[in-house]
C-alpha cells in the first residue's frame, strides 16, 4: 500500500511540474514574463528530467545529479527571493551567502564520500532559504503601500518554498543515517510536500498572469486640454 501511494505521488510530481511549465509558457503569450519565473519553469524541467533518469543511472552518478539539483534549486529560490526583497543590504547578503554556498558545494563534492543523498548541502540550502524568506515577510510586514500580501505572486511562491524545504528538512537530514526500509516508508512525504509547493507556485503564477503590465511613467502624457 505504501509503495502504491509513493508511486502515485511520484507521478503527480511529474504532472504538476508539467502544469507549472505549461502555465508559465501560456502566460508568456499574454505578457512579458520576468526571468525569475522562467527559472522556476527550468527548475521544474530539471526536476522531472532527474527523476526520470534516476533509476537508470549508476549510484555515483545519481549522487552527483542530486548535488547538481540541490545547487540549481538553491540558485532558483535565492534568485527569486533576491528580486522579491527591496533592501539593498539584504540583497548583498544573499550574494555573499550564495558565494559561500558555491565554495562549500565544490569542496563537499570534491571530498565527501558517495551517499544516498547530499544531506548536508540540502540542510544548508534549507536554512539559507528560510532566512531569506523570513526577511521577505519581515519586509512585507513593514510595507505601507496598502497592497494585501496575498495579492502578490511572490507571497505564494515563497510560502511554497518554505513549506517544501521546511517540511522535508528532517527527512533529508537523516536520509543517510536511517535504514533504507524506514526511509522508504516516509519518502513519499517529500513528494507530497513538493506537490503542495507546486500548487502554491501555480496560485502565484496565476495571480502574476492576471496582473496587468504596469504603465511606464515616462510614457505618460499629461492632459493639456
Amino acid at each position: 500500500m505504501t509503495e502504491y501511494i509513493e508511486n502515485l505521488f511520484f507521478y503527480l510530481v511529474y504532472i504538476f511540474d508539467v502544469f507549472v511549465i505549461g502555465l508559465i509558457l501560456y502566460s508568456s503569450r499574454k505578457k512579458t514574463i520576468e526571468k525569475s519565473f522562467w527559472f522556476i519553469a527550468l527548475y521544474c524541467l530539471v526536476n522531472s528530467a532527474i527523476n526520470f533518469s534516476y533509476p537508470y543511472l549508476a549510484h555515483k552518478i545519481n549522487f552527483l545529479l542530486t548535488g547538481f539539483y540541490t545547487v540549481f534549486e538553491y540558485s532558483t529560490f535565492a534568485y527569486f527571493i533576491f528580486f522579491s526583497v527591496q533592501n539593498s543590504f539584504c540583497r548583498k547578503l544573499i550574494k555573499i551567502f550564495s558565494l559561500f554556498m558555491a565554495v562549500f558545494i565544490i569542496c563537499y563534492y570534491a571530498f565527501a564520500p558517495v551517499q544516498r543523498i547530499d544531506s548536508i548541502p540540502i540542510g544548508i540550502e534549507t536554512i539559507l532559504i528560510l532566512i531569506y524568506s523570513f526577511y521577505y515577510f519581515y519586509e512585507q510586514m513593514n510595507d505601507l503601500t496598502g497592497k494585501f500580501i496575498y495579492n502578490k505572486p511572490s507571497f505564494w511562491i515563497i510560502v511554497g518554498m518554505m513549506l517544501y524545504l521546511g517540511g522535508s528538512f528532517f527527512i533529508y537530514i537523516f536520509a543517510n543515517q536511517v535504514e533504507r526500509q524506514l526511509l522508504d516508508q516516509y519518502w513519499f512525504l517529500t513528494y507530497l510536500l513538493y506537490i503542495l509547493k507546486s500548487i502554491l507556485f501555480i496560485i502565484g503564477i496565476i495571480i502574476y498572469a492576471k496582473q496587468s503590465k504596469k504603465t511606464n511613467p515616462a510614457k505618460l502624457r499629461p492632459y493639456l486640454n
